[in-house]
């Protein structure tokens, strides 16, 4: 036992570069698995891999050109201040590390063209032939690997699918209702919302409330009494019918804790990785 686990923390240290792809295209993959699920043919699953990459590449787009607009009104603001009150933020903007911030995101531009392949490539075949996964488990460790392989899919669908579900619904819902509202941006508003919704204190009503400026501003206010409306009626029964909920098997301070420390390691797909670990942990550390 403690020579495959040996080998198998290689194997980690091995992937490394990767682990973050691969945790990120798993939890792709365990999203749109129930929709794969229902229609099992390899040119379904190309399908929903391309569909979900147009998708990522219209929110790319649109992400994009609202920041553009954004910073044009900034510059906007900018040149319409007085002389007297530029030199100020002249002097500010020395002192922000804008020029490290450019070179990081340059830096990294070159591995994200190398990952994004790897990641379309990994959601698809874990669509296909995940299952085989559960085999290779089962013949490393033949004693614990079915428990081992069971948990492990049951908590990590419970996590992605708690979660995920609920954005999707929301976000869904939250496009229909900024589009007719008269947003500018009511998908990618939408799905801001929808993800911010889950951090504590933050949550939605951040995004909901920026639209409803931009509403106010438009002299729109039929289209903030939707939303208000909307709103109200989606805390008092739409987020109580689809709220979170985890199924797993881990304890709520277990899983807490370590998906934390999954952040704090891998990034945002160690909130994924960091509860997978600790379910193999506890199922090695556990007595037959």
């Amino acid at each position: 036992m403690i020579d495959k686990i040996f080998l198998l923390v290689l194997g980690f240290l091995f992937l490394r570069p990767l682990i973050g792809t691969i945790s990120l295209a798993a939890m792709t993959a365990i999203v749109l698995y129930p929709i794969y699920s229902r229609i099992r043919r390899r040119w379904f699953a190309a399908l929903l891999v391309l569909l979900f990459l147009s998708l990522v590449l219209y929110l790319a787009y649109t992400s994009s050109i609202f920041l553009y607009s954004q910073i044009m009104k900034l510059v906007e603001f900018y040149n319409q201040l007085a002389p007297e009150y530029r030199a100020p933020i002249v002097e500010v903007s020395r002192n922000l590390p804008l020029r490290d911030f450019a070179m990081e995101v340059a830096s990294a531009i070159p591995g994200f063209v190398v990952r994004f392949p790897v990641y379309i490539f990994l959601v698809y075949f874990l669509l296909v032939d995940g299952h085989r996964l559960k085999e290779f488990v089962l013949k490393v460790f033949p004693r614990k690997g079915e428990r081992i392989a069971r948990r492990v899919w049951k908590n990590a669908n419970s996590i992605i699918n708690g979660i995920f579900v609920n954005a999707f619904v929301f976000s869904m819902f939250g496009t229909a209702v900024l589009y007719y509202a008269g947003s500018s941006n009511p998908l990618l508003y939408a799905i801001a919302a929808s993800f911010l919704g889950i951090l504590p204190i933050i949550g939605a009503w951040m995004v909901y409330a920026y639209a409803s400026i931009e509403l106010f501003k438009a002299g729109n206010f039929g289209g903030i009494a939707l939303i208000a409306v909307f709103l109200v009626l989606w805390y008092l029964f739409g987020d109580t019918y689809f709220k979170l909920r985890y199924r797993g098997d881990l304890h709520p301070a277990v899983l807490l804790v370590s998906a934390f420390c999954g952040i704090y390691f891998f990034g945002f797909s160690g909130f994924l990785l960091g509860p997978v670990i600790a379910t193999a942990l506890e199922e090695f550390l556990t007595e037959d």
